[in-house]
């Protein structure tokens, strides 16, 4: 195999665990054009493409709200218009937009609305004229679906596609901080409960950053951005439709956004905002730590006794076949096929390979006693220059070492192991010893192991399978390493008697 006799070196190695990725989850009523200019206003205003010399990459986890955005600009209208009204209700010191959202939630007869009253005998009359059941009810309505992700169709697919993205980032080991907006915060603690749920991931390797939350929940050890001028998500509150955080920085109402809720005009354009989120950002950055994965696909070690090495030629190490998996599991021929006589020598073997190159999972051996396989891209990856894990499901791989000559001798100590490690760290270990040998017995053939490896993706759908392939992502692998039940001549005791 052409990889195994490339130097050491020679290959990227495509399992580093390494990097960062900021994830951006957008808020309400966002377009997919709108999301992706968050998306570079946030990375604009993180201004990191790298920390501790690993790569810092951005990635867009767009949601379709799916609520008719007319709330959303309703809400905006209506609260200009009782801006402009009530302003002077302010000098005297009075929580006007309190009153803001009992009139919204049909409360005439409030005590704020009435200490108001009391004061300026305007304002019950303005009260009344202010009052729409209709624009109540479209206001409320667009609050409800905010708190909560709607049912329909396009949840579901939405929410493929984000597991999708974080099965590909997981795969590739990245420490994650994810920054999410509005009800980009509900995406986000269902994307922080998959995260955490994959091999090697813990809430050690993930931070989330709450820009006004739509959630009274927010995910372990992150931090949130909540303007007091925010009247969608300050309004959850008021109405009591939902728990929502306190609002913890003071943002004066914009007339740009008269709503307080825009992730560009608010929350990235005034400074203390961007000063928290940022603190926030390197926050996150300095507590993560690496994910509990290797940096292969699979490391086989071999290790030999001297009287071992003595009695045997150099290893040969080939995949020699490859298989799909189906809904009735994969098969590959017993290990024994793969042996064949070396021309006239009954006690050498070949090793055969019936594998085209392209289904050959790539290896390297290192010091000719340590096999790596530290290829993990996939094929859906524009990376031309890289090798990929083939479209096969399972390999079987071999080691074999013929016996030098057939003499008698007498050899103790004889024994070999070997040490299976996987990407989730995984670990299979297996010493093997040998009987003594003298001139009454003696080893008559070589020997061997057959590992049967599994690198696959038959757990995906095929519309997961489109997706992953159209976006260009990985994905994640279901990985194992096993021993293959042996066969002559693979027995572990490859010993014949006075033969």
């Amino acid at each position: 195999m052409i990889t195994a006799l490339l130097p050491f070196n020679a290959i990227a190695n495509s399992c580093k665990i390494e990097g960062y990725t900021i994830g951006f989850f957008n808020g309400v009523a966002t377009t997919e054009k709108q999301a992706k200019e968050g998306i570079k206003e946030i990375k604009s205003t993180i201004d990191i493409n790298q920390y501790n010399g690993e790569s810092v990459e951005y990635q867009l986890f767009y949601n379709d709200s799916y609520i008719e955005g007319s709330g959303l600009n309703v809400l905006a209208d209506f609260a200009e218009t009782f801006d402009q009204r009530t302003s002077e209700l302010e000098q005297k010191q009075f929580d006007r937009w309190e009153a803001f959202w009992d009139i919204v939630s049909g409360r005439q007869n409030s005590s704020i609305i009435k200490k108001i009253s009391a004061t300026f005998t305007w304002f019950a009359g303005f009260v009344l004229d202010f009052t729409s059941e209709a624009i109540n009810a479209t206001i409320t309505t667009f609050l409800k679906e905010l708190a909560s992700l709607v049912d329909a169709p396009e949840t579901s697919q939405t929410r493929m596609q984000h597991h999708l993205i974080n099965d590909s980032l997981t795969w590739k080991g990245k420490k994650l901080i994810y920054i999410a907006h509005s009800q980009g915060n509900l995406w986000v603690n269902e994307s922080h409960k998959h995260v955490t749920s994959q091999y090697g991931y813990s809430a050690d390797n993930i931070r989330v950053v709450h820009i006004a939350p739509a959630s009274p929940t927010l995910s372990p050890d992150s931090d949130y951005i909540l303007s007091t001028s925010d009247l969608v998500i300050n309004g959850l509150n008021f109405t009591g439709i939902g728990s929502v955080p306190i609002p913890n920085t003071t943002i004066a109402p914009s007339k740009s956004d008269i709503a307080g809720h825009g992730l560009i005009p608010i929350y990235l354009t005034h400074p203390k905002s961007i000063e928290k989120i940022k603190a926030s950002v390197d926050k996150a950055f300095t507590s993560l730590t690496k994910p509990e994965m290797e940096d292969f696909l699979f490391k086989i070690e071999f290790n030999y006794s001297a009287s071992y090495d003595a009695l045997h030629d150099n290893p040969v190490y080939e995949i020699v076949d490859a298989n799909k998996t189906d809904d009735f599991g994969s098969y590959l021929k017993s290990p024994s096929f793969y042996l064949s006589p070396e021309g006239d020598s009954w006690f050498k073997r070949n090793v055969d390979s019936y594998i085209q190159d392209e289904d050959r999972l790539p290896f390297r051996v290192e010091n000719n006693a340590v096999v790596l396989f530290d290829t993990c891209k996939s094929p859906n990856e524009a990376m031309n220059d890289i090798p990929s894990i083939p479209s096969q499901d399972t390999y079987m791989f071999v080691q074999w070492r013929n016996l030098k000559s057939f003499e008698l001798g007498t050899f103790k100590d004889i024994w070999r192991s070997r040490k299976m490690t996987d990407r989730y760290g995984l670990v299979d270990e297996n010493p093997i010893a040998f009987q003594d040998m003298d001139d009454d017995y003696f080893i008559c053939t070589g020997d061997g192991d057959a590992i049967e490896l599994e690198a696959t993706q038959h757990f995906y759908s095929e519309e997961q399978r489109q997706y992953l392939a159209t976006q260009h992502l990985s994905g994640r692998y279901d990985v194992s390493a096993r021993y293959e039940t042996p066969y002559l001549p693979f027995q572990p005791t490859n010993l014949c008697q006075g033969h």
